[in-house]
């Protein structure tokens, strides 16, 4: 999956990555790498224990080294990951000069299939890449290099913001032209489940924004990450992508807000997620009457409702309206 040139011996090399405690030192800072448990120098059988921060959310990953053999390569596989099969095969070989190549392949599989791998995939290409440019300063000594990681789960604020516009008014206009197209119950399910989704989604973080800017709260970025909810609902590991979340990241250096400023911008994204469901059935009754769609309507009003009784506890207990509860408190 990746190679990388060191002007160092292979001995010196296979001795840094057979350290456990040197991967603190070569992973990008925003994963927040630690060691919990692990050999000072791995062997077969070894068993280690990381923590790190991935889309948002800690992860503990414990895995156990499966082969290896000294100076020349090792393999670890994962017992507890955010991935359903991960293997990483270590190899140092010496070119000339003194120096070597050190190679990365890894075997992984998510449970979201080819389009989560393909993303998981992007995601530790730029990790290895870092990683990879942290190793060769550290064993060259050289501290001219910066080395560079750009997280691909980041989304600019002008994109971000545009995104959640965008799908807010789609989500706004399905349930009227779906209507107008005279689409069967079936079909119009379909279409208003969709709009459902949208609004549910979208306009969460839209009214975090909105709000935020209003009373000085200042964002540095949107970001691609894993709901709050996988802790509330204990998910294993390697399922907690299923629960992806769009994420604000908050720039409290420029950010100017009181308290309830605070506790008022963490508020309005759960109550836009609670509320703007509600378009979709109000949206049908409102334009066709309840004959027509009456069916369909009521299914989404119900949907709505434990929507509404549901993320008012959830969000109260593990999410935003505890945020904005703790805000207050803090202030």
């Amino acid at each position: 999956m990746s190679s990388l040139e060191v002007g160092v011996d292979a001995a010196t090399a296979f001795r840094f990555i057979a350290s456990p405690k040197n991967m603190e030192l070569v992973y990008p800072p925003s994963l927040r790498l630690r060691v919990l448990e692990a050999p000072e120098r791995i062997s077969k059988g070894s068993r280690m224990k990381v923590e790190a921060r991935l889309l948002g959310q800690r992860f503990e990953w414990h895995s156990i080294v499966k082969d290896y053999e000294e100076g020349r390569w090792f393999m670890d596989e994962a017992t507890v990951s955010p991935f359903l099969i991960w293997r990483h095969k270590h190899i140092v070989r010496e070119v000339y000069g003194g120096r070597c190549v050190i190679e990365d392949r890894i075997e992984f599989r998510t449970v979201l299939g080819p389009i989560g791998d393909r993303l998981a995939g992007r995601m530790m290409k730029r990790i290895l890449n870092y990683r990879g440019q942290m190793i060769r300063n550290l064993l060259e000594a050289d501290s001219s290099r910066v080395a560079v990681y750009v997280d691909p789960t980041v989304i600019g604020l002008g994109k971000g913001t545009a995104l959640c516009v965008a799908m807010t008014i789609l989500g706004l206009l399905i349930p009227v032209y779906a209507q107008y197209l005279n689409l069967n119950q079936y079909l119009l399910f379909m279409a208003c489940g969709i709009s459902w989704l949208l609004l549910w989604f979208f306009t969460h973080d839209l009214l975090h924004l909105t709000v935020g800017v209003l009373v000085g709260v200042r964002f540095s970025n949107f970001y691609i990450g894993i709901s709050n909810l996988v802790r509330a609902l204990k998910i294993s590991p390697q399922y907690r992508i299923l629960f992806v979340a769009l994420g604000l990241r908050i720039d409290r250096e420029r950010s100017r807000a009181s308290a309830a400023g605070y506790a008022t911008m963490y508020f309005a994204g759960p109550l836009a997620s609670m509320l703007f469901p509600f378009h979709v059935p109000l949206q049908l009754l409102f334009l066709s009457g309840f004959n027509k769609v009456g069916i369909v309507a009521l299914l989404f009003l119900v949907i709505s409702l434990v929507n509404l009784f549901i993320s008012s506890i959830m969000s109260f207990k593990h999410g935003c309206i505890k945020k904005g509860v703790k805000a207050l408190s803090r202030h």
